[in-house]
């Protein structure tokens, strides 16, 4: 998609930083974009894209991506570096499953993928942050030069928010979890209303199915709440 937008002649791009099944650093979106990724041996890693980071071992010269002039502009709400205990690995891998292995390893080929980046652009980057946001994506778009914005903040500035529900009776938002105690922010929404209405299994919680049945039942429940408020 970044490759198309830049294709397409823009010279300003916002890319959200969200939630992303991968733990990559980025390697897919740097190789998508030309750069040419080595492994021990100087090869190009097998084409498999779910294990490019525990293969590649270098950047071949003189094909990291050049963006020109282009505004690069990474949104995103967390502030987590690319290492260690706050880490794309350790903080979002067991998020996707990750074993406490796998999350060691992971640690420790972004560490190496560090050291890549930083060798191949002269910057800093494993203690940015926003680095380890989206499995390291925010690394490798650092890397490219873009610079990381609040995202919140900037997209409630772009599609004018505040203008829009100026003197609204109703507004629905959704976010994938509440990290202070309802105490704390109550104050901000009238209802707080969980897709899941009791403790489950990590398994059963991702379920597609009971996802499904838990949104279709939350719906109602926000249109039951809304009618009774409407008709009081």
């Amino acid at each position: 998609m970044l490759r198309h937008a830049l294709t397409s002649g823009v010279s300003r791009v916002l890319i959200g930083l969200g939630g992303t099944a991968t733990t990559d650093g980025g390697t897919g979106l740097l190789a998508a974009l030309g750069a040419e990724l080595r492994d021990g041996a100087d090869d190009p890693p097998p084409d498999d894209p779910g294990n490019l980071l525990l293969r590649v071992e270098a950047i071949a010269p003189g094909t990291f991506p050049e963006l020109g002039e282009v505004e690069l502009i990474a949104l995103t709400d967390v502030d987590n570096p690319l290492l260690g205990d706050q880490g794309a690995a350790a903080v979002y891998g067991p998020q996707k499953g990750a074993t406490p292995g796998q999350v060691t390893e992971l640690d420790g080929r972004m560490a190496g993928w560090a050291d890549i980046l930083e060798a191949t652009t002269g910057l800093a980057l494993r203690d940015r942050a926003g680095a380890g946001a989206a499995g390291g994506l925010g690394a490798a778009l650092l890397a490219l030069g873009a610079r990381v914005e609040p995202g919140a903040e900037v997209i409630a500035r772009e599609v004018e928010l505040s203008a829009a529900i100026q003197g609204a009776d109703l507004v629905i938002t959704g976010e994938g979890r509440v990290e202070h105690p309802l105490g704390a922010t109550g104050y901000l929404f009238d209802a707080v209303m969980p897709i899941h209405p009791h403790p489950m299994s990590v398994a059963d919680a991702m379920d597609a199915a009971t996802t499904a049945a838990g949104l279709a039942a939350t719906a109602g429940e926000v249109v039951r709440l809304v009618r009774a408020i409407a008709t009081r």
